[in-house]
């Protein structure tokens, strides 16, 4: 199903980008998204309602999201089951009309220049195809988002290379929607996790010899976790995803330098909370090995998890 023209102005053949946000059963998360959008097209000095177009896809809300304000240039896709993220970002980018498309989570809120940000680099950073937003920022409200995004800046810095960047974050990316193709970022079932939808991504455009530019003034600010548990879980379902993705694991010693010793010398985040979070991370890796059966791949993510003095425990 989809749905336009919520206030009138619709005009898609001259818009210049197309801001798509996938959420699922988050409708004051996507009203607070929303809200930040059009607060920053309104602090844009020019007509963005001229040339800024959104697409929310609703991956099988119940009840179905509604947008009950209006929204320049909205057209809202729902999907009557759920597909995942991926899916239903791939499903989205299908209506993008303008030639340039960026990605922002529901659950994410942009700053108030990100309009005026995100259409100047895509006018400084035109050769590239595909550019990298900071993804790391949170709202930092309270103090595990302070930590996370302690956690993640980290994690995120080993990726960056100058103007460049060796991955991608569907939170905050800006794709050039004529050059890449619409067969480049397919990224539905199986390769639905988190984790491996944004490394699929990356090296599917590595491989077309397609750099990804990075821009670490174009910001948005996820929302703060709303515990250690619930973003233990989430770590968990990105680990997950990893197992498609390494066919031979890491050694125990390097997974447990990585995830472990690195950061809880230089994030500046409690050790104890990179014990959890990142064991669950490391857990759901494992679980995914086991899936598949390669349980020689699943006992090296084991005996790195027993460098943890702090273990995630798992449930639901």
């Amino acid at each position: 199903m989809v749905t336009k023209n919520l206030d009138g102005t619709f005009g898609l053949a001259q818009l210049k980008l197309s801001i798509i946000v996938p959420c699922r059963d988050g409708q004051q998360y996507l009203d607070n998204c929303l809200h930040s959008l059009l607060r920053s097209c309104e602090c844009y000095g020019g007509p963005a309602s001229d040339i800024i177009g959104f697409i929310v896809i609703d991956d099988g809300s119940e009840p179905p999201l509604d947008v009950s304000f209006p929204v320049p240039n909205l057209q809202l896709v729902r999907n009557q089951r759920s597909v995942g993220p991926a899916a239903a970002r791939e499903r989205a980018f299908g209506f993008a009309e303008s030639p340039w498309v960026s990605f922002v989570d529901a659950d994410c809120i942009v700053t108030d220049d990100y309009v005026q940000r995100v259409l100047k680099t895509i006018s400084t950073f035109h050769e590239y195809s595909v550019i990298q937003g900071c993804p790391t920022r949170y709202v930092g409200s309270s103090t595990l988002g302070v930590w996370e995004e302690r956690l993640y800046s980290f994690m995120f810095s080993r990726y960056v290379a100058g103007q460049t960047v060796a991955t991608t974050d569907t939170r905050n990316l800006v794709l050039h929607r004529e050059r890449i193709g619409h067969a480049a970022i397919k990224l539905d079932s199986p390769l639905s996790f988190p984790a491996a939808e944004s490394k699929v991504l990356y090296e599917r455009l590595a491989q077309s010899g397609v750099f990804v530019a990075y821009e670490p003034d174009l910001t948005v600010l996820h929302a703060d976790p709303v515990s250690a548990k619930a973003e233990a879980k989430k770590k968990y379902r990105h680990g997950y995803g990893r197992a498609s993705l390494f066919p031979i694991a890491p050694s125990s010693r390097a997974l447990l330098q990585r995830y472990l010793e690195e950061p809880s010398a230089y994030a500046a985040v409690p050790r104890s909370y990179i014990e959890e979070v990142h064991s669950a991370f490391l857990i759901g890796w494992m679980h995914g090995y086991q899936a598949r059966g390669e349980n020689e791949n699943a006992a090296v993510v084991r005996q790195a998890l027993e460098g943890f003095e702090r273990r995630a425990v798992i449930a639901g």
